[in-house]
């Protein structure tokens, strides 16, 4: 995972009303890409450790737009009556789906 990626996929939820599909790592994938940058910032010098926080504040900020849009998509769909999980949701979103549902 890169900024680019997070980028693409942010593209992608924004351009379209249905859930895009997402590498199914994408959670370890984040969580991965984050810590690899925590190490990065505490190792470089001064002027490295500024780009990597701008990184990191970025990359932060796409995951949650990226969060907040396909939650957003997940709870419309699950309360307009669908049955089962649209293909392309991580498996706690399907939790999330099936949560929603119950309760609609």
């Amino acid at each position: 995972m890169d900024i680019e990626k997070l980028w693409e996929i942010l593209y992608r939820e924004r351009n379209t009303a249905s859930l895009q599909e997402l590498p199914e790592r994408f959670c370890e994938d984040v969580k991965d890409y984050i810590a690899r940058l925590e190490t990065e910032k505490r190792k470089a010098d001064e002027t490295r450790r500024g780009f990597l926080e701008d990184e990191m504040r970025n990359a932060r900020m796409k995951i949650e737009d990226i969060i907040r849009r396909r939650i957003g998509k997940i709870i419309k769909l699950a309360s307009s009556g669908m049955d089962t999980p649209p293909k392309g949701m991580l498996d706690e979103e399907r939790e999330m789906f099936q949560a929603v549902k119950s309760q609609v």
